[in-house]
């Protein structure tokens, strides 16, 4: 027999601790050895983008069974009073708490354990009523006897199943917490920390939106039967839970500047343009091509805080301090946050690799002829298309095809700037009519950059044999087909930087075949004021352009989890398994397709007087009465608006108090 050796000094139990550490005992599963606990938080109820049937079947998952038990991971509010985020707040407080209510009545005998969140504490923060608004809750949905944690605290709970052969209990207790915002970059570190304060088996963590599993080890003295001491290996169990929330607009961690943009389907876009499940060009750092998938959301806020700034020849990236910055090493891609970029880090601005989905092609050669017309090219209003070229081997190319077509034509020339400039007229035929309905504008068109990849190789080459350069810079006036080009050339693996011609309405688009930029000079950090932007697809990956220059950088919020994962206490063996629900119960995000109501059960028919909130204190105070402005911070027992800096007191004292 082992046991762990108690080699500094005796513990003293603490009253208040002893108050704090509940003892739970939960059943197995009919015909299992093992019972069910489902860790449940980041509903946000009242946000837009709060998913109420993704939660329902949750609920109608956990009701299917009795015996299985649920704890409360915290942030069951949106409650975004008193805060500088944008407004995705649908419901007031009162209707929000009333939803819960709705929601977890039905299942209350089954919730165990709840803790606070962030978001629920403001309310606390907010009314300073001495309401325990987790003491009300358990009462409202009917079952007081849910363990429960004060504000900003976790819970100790003691999981007991009885054992299945034998007398006596398997024993698993844990640390239930909701956490703060560092754990959201952070998360092992928080973990680690934690550990070092809750020698728990196995801990759990709000927060974070991200559904994480870690079995950990740790070592520690132990003493054997025979009073031998030796280095033992204990392990500990990190869980991270998912949300409830589609869109965590208000994450943390922000993203770029107003003036970056992003390349879709449709071309170079701002964030106000974009919609959702337009088509992204997109990262995958498993295998390193670029591909396309469905843009999944935007969020944008207002911020006023310091920014990463890098500014240099090839890159020009204005990110908050915890945006993710692509980076690639010889072991593959890798992700640092901006504020840990040094001048030595690599950041991705293209890959060799690409996949479209194409368009029918036109064939190489009219793709050749096409980009000569383009660049080199007339419509005459008489319906006659004329090409000059100076470039004897150029001119040759493009007659060659104009003649294997057998497109009605004839050659002049005349004398430019004292040199023979010759001229290829194609006379008014179907072709002409043709050629116009691919460029109606002799433009670049978003038809031509998806192209099959041969023909966009010819495009490109005629292109840049028109109004191109030996050193790989392309020239035009016409600034949307500078636009396309760039697209055009980053997909045939170039490094594509846009830049006008200082003075003059001129375009030049300079290559290279770089795949890495190194990060130049000095990262700056610097104070911004204004919107800040983020879009989400499943990659986490997408490229984006800056005064010009491409660079491929990463989601800044953590790709949210939804869910609520399990852990399965064994009542055979001394043993913790996680459980996925989404693949194991097959209940996962999409789609949404029944209502909470045919979900859940009749519970809902109860009369309304059940979920009436009119004992809790309402939220006052959170307008600033100089400016009128909602971004308000809190100062001890003040009030503070962040726009004009005026003070008030949260409850001043009346009249009839004196």
């Amino acid at each position: 027999m082992i046991k762990i050796h108690k080699y500094y000094h005796p513990g003293i139990f603490l009253d208040t601790d002893k108050e704090r550490v509940y003892v739970i005992e939960v059943p197995t599963l009919p015909g299992k050895p093992y019972a069910e606990v489902m860790h449940i938080g980041d509903l946000h109820i009242g946000h837009k983008d709060f998913a109420p049937r993704f939660l329902g079947k949750y609920l109608a998952f956990l009701k299917s069974l009795p015996e299985r038990r649920a704890v409360m991971m915290g942030d069951y509010f949106e409650h975004e009073e008193g805060t500088s985020f944008i407004k995705e707040q649908v419901l007031d407080f009162q209707q929000q708490v009333v939803e819960f209510i709705k929601f977890f009545a039905p299942v209350s005998k089954q919730v165990v354990a709840m803790v606070y969140g962030n978001h629920d504490e403001r309310y606390c923060k907010a009314t300073s009523s001495g309401v325990d608004l987790l003491d009300y809750l358990r009462l409202k949905i009917g079952n007081p006897d849910i363990a429960i944690a004060p504000p900003q605290r976790g819970l100790i709970v003691v999981f007991l199943v009885k054992k299945t052969i034998g007398d006596g209990y398997f024993v698993y207790p844990e640390y239930i917490l909701h956490s703060s915002t560092a754990s959201i970059v952070n998360l092992e570190t928080q973990f680690r920390r934690t550990a070092d304060n809750f020698d728990t088996p196995i801990i759990a963590h709000g927060h974070t939106h991200k559904i994480f599993w870690k079995e950990n080890t740790r070592f520690i003295v132990a003493e054997d039967e025979d009073g031998n001491f030796s280095r033992a290996v204990v392990r500990q169990y990190w869980l991270s839970t998912g949300s409830f929330l589609r869109f965590p607009s208000y994450g943390e961690t922000k993203c770029v500047d107003e003036q970056t943009e992003i390349l879709t389907y449709q071309g170079w876009k701002k964030y106000t343009d974009l919609k959702e499940q337009q088509s992204v060009p997109t990262l995958n750092m498993k295998s390193g091509k670029i591909e396309y998938q469905p843009l999944q959301w935007v969020s944008k806020y207002y911020i006023k805080e310091p920014i990463s700034i890098i500014e240099g020849r090839n890159i020009s990236s204005w990110t908050t301090m915890n945006h993710r910055n692509i980076l690639k090493e010889e072991k593959g891609y890798s992700e640092k946050i901006s504020k840990d970029l040094v001048k030595r880090d690599r950041l991705v601005v293209n890959s060799k690799e690409w996949s479209w989905k194409e368009n029918t092609g036109i064939g190489d050669k009219l793709a050749f002829l096409i980009g000569g017309i383009i660049t080199e090219g007339h419509y005459r209003k008489n319906g006659m298309i004329e090409f000059y070229q100076n470039n004897n081997s150029y001119y040759k190319e493009i007659l060659d095809i104009i003649q294997n077509f057998k497109i009605p034509h004839f050659l002049t020339s005349r004398r430019r700037k004292g040199k023979e400039q010759k001229i290829i007229t194609l006379t008014k035929s179907p072709w002409n009519q043709m050629i116009k309905e691919i460029i109606p504008e002799k433009k670049l068109t978003l038809y031509l950059t998806n192209l099959p990849r041969n023909e966009l190789e010819f495009l490109f080459d005629s292109m840049m044999k028109g109004d191109g350069h030996k050193d790989l810079v392309f020239t035009q006036k016409e600034e949307s087909t500078v636009d396309l080009f760039q697209i055009i050339a980053l997909k045939l693996g170039y490094n594509a930087m846009k830049t006008k011609v200082p003075g003059r309405n001129i375009y030049r688009v300079y290559l290279n075949e770089r795949e890495l930029v190194t990060v130049e000079g000095k990262r700056e950090e610097k104070e911004y004021e204004g919107i800040v932007w983020c879009p989400r697809v499943e990659n986490g990956t997408w490229i984006a352009r800056r005064n010009g220059k491409v660079f491929i950088t990463g989601n800044s919020y953590p790709v949210p989890d939804m869910g609520a994962p399990i852990l399965r206490f064994y009542a055979d063996r001394p043993a913790v398994e996680y459980v996925d629900p989404r693949t194991t119960y097959g209940l996962d995000q999409e789609p949404f397709a029944e209502t909470y109501e045919k979900v859940i059960g009749q519970e809902l028919k109860d009369p309304q007087e059940k979920f009436e909130t009119q004992n809790l204190p309402e939220i006052k105070n959170l307008k600033c009465p100089e400016c009128g402005q909602y971004r308000i911070g809190s100062k001890g027992p003040e009030w503070q608006c962040k726009s004009c800096g005026k003070r008030w007191m949260k409850n001043p004292r009346r009249k009839e108090d004196d």
